[in-house]
């Protein structure tokens, strides 16, 4: 299981979108395998909402009844060690990616540094500059690994609120529902709030949920006035040192090829969907595969709708970092 079939996070999810109703958590079957979903009113499972990533197999036995879900959009199909850093990544539709960090192949945090310094050896220097620039404009960095500091986590809405509206992507946290998710885990013990500060400035905000000896990356955000000194980047190394100090299991980058995750990544789970889709999906996916041999008679056409959604990716990448 992950962090998405947790009992905060089915929880929570049911108090967001549906308060005050009475919800289930109980085991569901698709192509054969379990997942562990939560339904309200009796009704079918929540199978897709915003920042609900993706699901995993239950192992195991079922202890109680089992229901039938025909489809579900996100699953972990299997994981494997990364040998290699890709080149290009193909995402859509039908897969993607989601790297992690296996922590216990990794000892002691030399082990790790060894790791990514081998994939991208300037990132311990060009860090290292960066921390020392802004001790010396700002004042002595300060990390926590956990601020329950409730301007922490407003601050942390602001600005990524900001960040989806700067990069033109939809604000999530325009939907209460979306911030309630948030508080509700908050409320619960399992979110992570980790921050960086330097001279007692706010510079940066990490949310994790948590479970079970794993992390799962979620949302960062910064202040873009001292985006210059990469205070995401910086606040990530803390959160990993912390992670791997406190003996967690795993540290789970989330969906996504960001570069970024490939430096420090172990492994990646190949994420895709399970089951029989519905019909308006199967409808919607034919007329964008009309569409795309439609372009592909107009080459220099079909190039430019391809840069425009490789640029769109790059802005999405937004919501990650």
């Amino acid at each position: 299981m992950n962090f998405f079939a947790s009992e905060a996070f089915l929880s929570s999810l049911a108090h967001a979108w549906a308060p005050g109703r009475p919800f289930r958590i109980g085991l569901y079957r698709t192509g054969g395998r379990l997942f562990r979903l939560v339904s309200v009113d009796g009704g079918a499972p929540i199978t897709q909402r915003p920042f609900f990533d993706s699901v995993m197999p239950v192992d195991g036995a079922p202890a109680g009844p089992v229901c039938a879900v025909r489809y579900l959009p996100m699953v972990a199909l299997e994981a494997s060690e990364i040998t290699a850093v890709p080149e290009t990544v193909e995402e859509g539709p039908e897969g993607c990616p989601a790297p992690y960090i296996d922590w216990t192949r990794f000892p002691t945090w030399a082990a790790f540094e060894a790791h990514f310094l081998a994939r991208r050896s300037s990132l311990a220097r060009d860090s290292k500059q960066k921390r020392k620039h802004l001790a010396r404009d700002l004042g002595e960095l300060s990390f926590v690994g956990h601020d329950p500091r409730p301007e922490v986590f407003d601050r942390c809405l602001a600005w990524k609120s900001a960040q989806y509206v700067r990069t033109g992507l939809t604000d999530l946290f325009a939907d209460a529902r979306n911030v309630e998710l948030f508080r509700a885990l908050n409320a619960r013990g399992a979110l992570l709030i980790s921050s960086l500060s330097a001279g007692g400035t706010l510079l940066a905000v990490h949310w994790g949920g948590i479970d079970d000896g794993k992390i799962y990356s979620w949302v960062a955000a910064y202040d873009p006035e001292y985006g210059r000194y990469s205070p995401g980047r910086l606040l990530l190394e803390d959160v990993l040192r912390y992670c791997h100090g406190q003996g967690h299991r795993e540290f789970d980058f989330g969906i996504g090829h960001s570069d970024y995750k490939w430096h420090y990544a172990s492994h990646n789970r190949a994420l895709g969907p399970l089951g029989t889709p519905p019909v308006s999906l199967v409808v919607r996916r034919r007329a964008r595969a009309a569409a795309k041999g439609l372009l592909q008679r107009w080459p220099a056409l079909y190039a430019r709708v391809q840069r425009w959604r490789r640029d769109l990716k790059m802005r999405r990448v937004a919501r990650a970092e």
